[in-house]
C-alpha cells in the first residue's frame, strides 16, 4: 500500500483548506484500492465490511477538519493512522487464510 500515508496527508490537508471535494475523491480512490488488495489476498468478505466502517470514520474526520477549518497535530496523527489500521487488517486476514 506504498504512497497511502502521504495521500491521507494531502487528504487531510487539503481539507484544511478548501480541498474537501478533492480529499473526498481521493478517499475513494484509497478505499477503491484496498477493496481491490482485499479481492486480490480473497479475503474481501472477511474484511470489505470492517474497511467500510474505517473509511466512512475517515471521512467523517475528514468533515471535521473542514468544518473547523484547521488541522492540529493530533487530528493530522488519527488521520495517518488510517492507513495503518487499513493495512494490518487486511494482512491480518491474510495470514488467518493462509493458516486456515
Amino acid at each position: 500500500m506504498g504512497g497511502v500515508t502521504d495521500v491521507l496527508v494531502a487528504m487531510a490537508r487539503g481539507a484544511a483548506g478548501t480541498g474537501l471535494p478533492a480529499s473526498l475523491k481521493s478517499l475513494q480512490g484509497v478505499r477503491e484500492r484496498h477493496y481491490a488488495a482485499s479481492g486480490k489476498l480473497k479475503v474481501a468478505s472477511q474484511v470489505n465490511p470492517q474497511l467500510q466502517v474505517l473509511f466512512d470514520s475517515l471521512e467523517v474526520v475528514l468533515r471535521g477538519i473542514a468544518a473547523l477549518g484547521e488541522l492540529s497535530p493530533r487530528t493530522m496523527d488519527n488521520v495517518m493512522s488510517y492507513g495503518e489500521i487499513c493495512s494490518s487488517t487486511l494482512v491480518t486476514a491474510a495470514f488467518k487464510r493462509a493458516r486456515d
